[in-house]
């Protein structure tokens, strides 16, 4: 599974279920409710997920109720008959709301290798979303870290809520950054559904 697959994929289950959205106060809610986006994803393309939260799914010749290093592994039917396989695509989701957490995980998931590495997270208001998304592309860039040949990383940010007098974010419209061949860019506010990356 490539980024665009990724992300039209995810954004196609958001808009299809039309969910309704968890109550934003409580982040254990907003973890429980894309992680079983991405699992209906993993499935809808064939592929097996460890996840250390899959009490609804978990049976091994599926799903494993596991966290290896990171919120989420995913693998394609062949890897996912080998033990001690790559993955496919790891995930990670910071739902603590501030950049610190997310930057901590972020860096994270910059050492782990899977052809597409995913970080989801979310900020209190579309400003700090902004902010939190340059920073990002700074960091990734002012780091020089080095990325092997045909890997993608993605990101996906979120302000679930207008917190005070801060504006959110409609939904289900996503802030992405994306990386491709070392290069990291802005793609802005959009929704995840028809977009090119």
């Amino acid at each position: 599974m490539d980024a665009k697959r990724f992300v039209s994929g995810l954004g196609a289950l958001l808009e299809r279920d039309n969910a309704p959205l968890p109550d934003v106060g409580k982040s254990a809610m907003w973890t429980g409710f894309m992680l079983d986006k991405i699992v209906d994803l993993a499935e809808a393309n064939s592929m097996h997920v460890c996840a250390s939260r899959l009490g609804r799914t978990h049976d091994p010749r599926r799903h494993m109720s596991r966290e290896y290093l990171f919120d989420l592994t995913i693998y394609d039917a062949d890897r996912w008959k080998m033990e001690w396989s790559l993955p496919n695509v790891i995930v990670e989701h910071e739902n603590a709301w501030n950049e610190g957490a997310f930057l901590a995980d972020f860096w994270k998931l910059q050492l782990g290798f899977a052809p597409l590495r995913v970080m989801i997270g979310y900020a209190q208001h579309k400003a700090a979303v902004d902010a939190l998304a340059k920073t990002v592309v700074e960091v990734a860039r002012t780091s020089r870290w080095t990325q092997p040949d045909g890997t993608e990383d993605l990101v996906l940010l979120r302000c679930p809520v207008a917190w005070g007098r801060a504006e959110g974010m409609p939904w289900p419209r996503w802030r992405i950054v994306y990386r491709n061949l070392n290069e990291w860019r802005d793609l802005g506010e959009r929704e995840l559904v028809g977009t090119t990356l």
